[in-house]
């Protein structure tokens, strides 16, 4: 098997409580299963970081198998019937998916951390399946090369570059000099 182009973890984390008090191990696999079902269906989630960050290994490995070896393949259909909890999904992961990434030298997903909101003190993040149809979570940075300060400010840079520091030295010295050489009719 091909290597993630993701960092996880060498072993599970704990999610303790992902389904109640004492869910234990069966529960936190029903957790991660539900959240990779979440997000191959909206392709976008915003949710706690352990639970997400735990969930994008195995999202990135679905999808990867799944590019791999294709629907006829029994060991992949294996892993997506086991992860993909709602069946018309696999059909999703082999008609939608695959042919979106099967080009792809990076991860599948992104992650983006939000900010912390104040009573709650958690960590959030948004998972997304990259080339999906939602609007960017960062947008592109504005051009603002063309706005009226910038303009005058590269004016600026561009006439002092061409006047050399010396020239410019010379030219403020002999200005001082004029000032403070006594003018013919006055008296000393």
């Amino acid at each position: 098997m091909n290597r993630l182009r993701i960092p996880v973890a060498d072993r599970a984390r704990k999610l303790s409580g992902v389904l109640g008090m004492g869910s234990g191990p069966e529960g936190r696999m029903l957790k991660l299963r539900s959240t990779v079902t979440k997000l191959i269906r909206h392709e976008r989630l915003e949710g706690s970081y352990r639970v997400l960050d735990e969930s994008r290994g195995y999202v990135e490995l679905l999808i990867q198998q799944a590019c791999k070896h294709g629907p006829e393949h029994e060991e992949t259909m294996a892993i997506a019937n086991h992860w993909l909890q709602e069946k018309d999904l696999v059909q999703k992961l082999f008609k939608v998916l695959v042919p979106r990434y099967t080009d792809y030298t990076e991860s599948y997903t992104s992650q983006y951390m939000l900010p912390v909101q104040y009573p709650e003190n958690r960590r959030r993040i948004v998972l997304e399946l990259k080339g999906n149809a939602y609007p960017a979570v960062i947008e592109d940075p504005v051009n603002t090369s063309k706005w009226l300060n910038n303009v005058l400010l590269d004016a600026a840079r561009k006439n002092l570059s061409i006047n050399s520091p010396a020239s410019d030295q010379v030219s403020l010295d002999a200005d001082f000099e004029l000032a403070a050489a006594p003018s013919e009719g006055s008296a000393v």
